[in-house]
């Protein structure tokens, strides 16, 4: 009897070790296959995220995708010309949402607390971005010895910025506001251009709008881009102020474009291979002068 127990006790404990190695051997497979489901998964997570990224993530200006036909016009600063376009633009971000206003954009922080966008570039780096594609600076506005309104070209200035991943446009225009009458300013900006002083001693150049004015809505002879009406400057005087319905929250970076109005040249008149006025052009001199002797009634005098 006892044999027997002894029997069955061996071929139970004999079986128990043959099975503990193949269960031993199964458990490794299960793992492995799961450590290798895990690495693939990873491998798939990041790809997909390496996907997300570049959607969002479109060039080191943030989600601006700056075109490649735009011409940088300074190293540390952000600040193009498209002369495809004709317009300038330069990155910045919202500096104010609500206030009194006499500015609509300052360069480099300058005048933050008085304006409602900040631009990382230098005014004289966008005056010569609106030369460069075309635009002809006109004057700063004037006082002495009578005042005198800025004058040049129109300045068209439209402000980007994104939300919810799509891109987001407004008039400059449109986010300042009458303190007063509360509609919305009307007028074109111009680009008188400022001013350059020299120092006598050294011959230094300095140009003013440096200093920060760059997109004035009061009067400034340091002004980049000004209003061709009398705005004044002083604190109890303001008429100005931001519209904050339309203006996206503080820090959200901006595009601030600015088209100016390119007036053509006429046309010359056409010459002769000698030089000499062709004989189209001779005709119209004559014509002309025909009308020039013609009395008031109309009649050509003989």
């Amino acid at each position: 009897m006892k044999i027997c127990v002894t029997f069955i006790l061996l071929c139970v404990l004999g079986l128990a070790v043959s099975i503990e190695p193949q269960e031993k051997t199964d458990s490794k497979k299960s793992v492995v296959q799961q450590e290798n489901k895990s690495d693939k998964q990873d491998k798939s997570d990041k790809q997909q995220e390496s996907k997300d990224n570049s959607k969002t993530k479109k060039s080191k200006h943030g989600e601006f995708e700056i075109p490649k036909h735009w011409v940088r016009l300074a190293k540390k600063r952000e600040v193009w010309a498209d002369f495809k376009n004709k317009q300038v633009i330069v990155k910045g971000k919202i500096c104010l949402e609500k206030g009194m206003l006499e500015l609509f954009a300052c360069c480099m922080e300058a005048k933050s607390h008085e304006s409602i966008v900040t631009v990382n570039a230098l005014s004289s780096e966008v005056h010569a971005g609106l030369i460069a594609v075309g635009a002809k600076p006109g004057h700063p506005v004037l006082f002495d010895p009578k005042y005198v309104p800025a004058a040049g070209p129109k300045v068209e200035l439209t402000v980007v910025w994104m939300k919810d991943g799509k891109r987001v446009k407004c008039r400059a225009q449109d986010m300042i506001k009458n303190a007063k009458t509360k509609k919305k300013l009307d007028i074109d900006f111009v680009f008188g251009g400022s001013m350059v002083w020299t120092d006598p001693d050294t011959g230094e150049k300095f140009y003013y709008g440096d200093s920060g004015d760059f997109v004035c809505v009061s009067n400034f002879a340091s002004a980049t881009l000004d209003l061709p009406i009398k705005s004044s400057a002083s604190a109890d005087d303001l008429i100005w102020e931001a519209n904050s319905e339309k203006i996206p929250a503080l820090g959200t970076p901006v595009l601030l474009y600015l088209k100016p109005e390119i007036k053509k040249e006429g046309k010359k008149p056409a010459k002769g291979k000698d030089g000499a006025k062709s004989d189209s052009s001779k005709k119209t001199d004559k014509a002309d002068k025909t009308k020039a002797k013609a009395g008031d009634s109309g009649k050509i005098k003989k």
